[in-house]
């Protein structure tokens, strides 16, 4: 395969892959050029390594990165799928945790790191003029329960709770926790999803026996509109009891 550099130089043939070809560049004199392909293939290397170890972690689930951040801080149930942004530090409060069946459209972000605004300046002065790892305060951990949509452009501030069946309209800044099955947007609670009586019996359901099996059985039934039946039904006693 030929690489162009770009820049006018003379092209690099680089054989079978990207290790072979990094190999074969690393045995001879390199141009600025050559060395410019050497760091995109080490990038690629390095990236592949990422998709590799997040796809062996998350077999159970649909979710992607497109970002690096340490993985080991963030874990996800079942089923669900999204776009993972973490934007994760080094501060050990930081954890992404994700419940089963949660959808999270484009562009959402879960952001952990804040600025000391009780300083007398909100700027990261180890980071940007002393040169020294800046240590970002955080408010813990964001939970994501079960059965949460995100809407699309949403950003999850750090200490956050969304809890079971909440929706979060598209845009929306989200700053403080999120009560079950509530609809949120611009910054409040627009309405329920359902009355109380109704959130409190699916508050019972344990979404962990909620089996690819069980889910093909009951298909059909799963897709209707809510109605009194359901709370008589098979299915829902299976996940209660």
């Amino acid at each position: 395969m030929i690489i162009s550099n770009g820049y006018g130089v003379s092209c690099v043939t680089v054989v079978m892959n990207y290790r072979n070809g990094l190999r074969f560049l690393q045995t001879r004199k390199r141009s600025e050029g050559e060395k410019m392909i050497i760091r995109w293939m080490r990038s690629k290397i390095k990236w592949r390594k990422q998709l590799k170890r997040w796809h062996c972690k998350n077999k159970h689930n649909h979710c992607e990165i497109q970002s690096y951040f340490d993985m080991d801080k963030v874990t996800i149930g079942n089923f669900s799928y999204g776009m993972i942004n973490a934007h994760i530090y080094e501060n050990e409060a930081e954890h992404l945790q994700i419940g089963s069946f949660c959808s999270i459209a484009e562009n959402v972000h879960f952001v952990f790191a804040e600025h000391n605004y009780k300083r007398f300046s909100t700027f990261p002065f180890d980071e940007y003029v002393i040169n020294k790892k800046e240590h970002n305060s955080t408010k813990g951990p964001i939970v994501i329960e079960d059965d949460v949509w995100i809407g699309m452009n949403c950003t999850i501030l750090s200490g956050v709770t969304i809890h079971r069946g909440a929706i979060i309209g598209a845009g929306t800044v989200v700053t403080k926790d999120v009560p079950p099955y509530a609809i949120y947007a611009n910054g409040k609670v627009i309405k329920y999803r359902f009355e109380q009586e109704i959130i409190d019996k699916l508050m019972k359901i344990d979404y962990n026996k909620l089996t690819k099996e069980l889910i093909e059985k009951n298909i059909d039934y799963i897709k209707k509109e809510l109605t009194e039946d359901f709370w008589e039904s098979e299915l829902y006693q299976s996940l209660v009891d």
